[in-house]
């Protein structure tokens, strides 16, 4: 059988579309949405940790980083659709942040890579 040119690259493109779909929708993800990139959070105070996510099955880790040194863990969320957190800011598993900059909050299913939020 022949398929003309013009037929078959639509197919072709039908198909990398599919399973260019089917990897989108089903792979994981996590977006953090809050707190932003350079915002000024005061230590002590209250704030909320806000994500997206998508496709998570296992618990979810919360953790505190500074200038790529892993400082402690924020929240261990034993539920994989949480999408929110209430942070007292700078209070991790090892204590309490010092003032300054360079700090990071990173996201991941226990068991995945981290997503950097802030």
């Amino acid at each position: 059988m022949y398929i003309t040119g013009g037929i078959m690259k639509r197919i072709i493109t039908a198909t990398i579309l599919g399973i260019f779909l089917s990897v989108l929708l089903y792979s994981q993800m996590i977006v953090v949405k809050e707190p932003a990139n350079n915002v000024l959070l005061t230590i002590g105070k209250q704030t909320n940790i806000h994500w997206q996510a998508r496709g998570l099955k296992k618990p979810v880790q919360i953790s505190l980083w500074r200038n790529g040194i892993f400082l402690g863990f924020i929240a261990k969320l034993s539920d994989p659709d949480a999408i929110d957190y209430r942070w007292q800011v700078g209070k991790h598993s090892r204590g309490t942040a010092t003032a300054g900059n360079g700090y990071q909050i990173r996201i991941r299913e226990m068991g995945g890579s981290p997503v950097i939020g802030f």
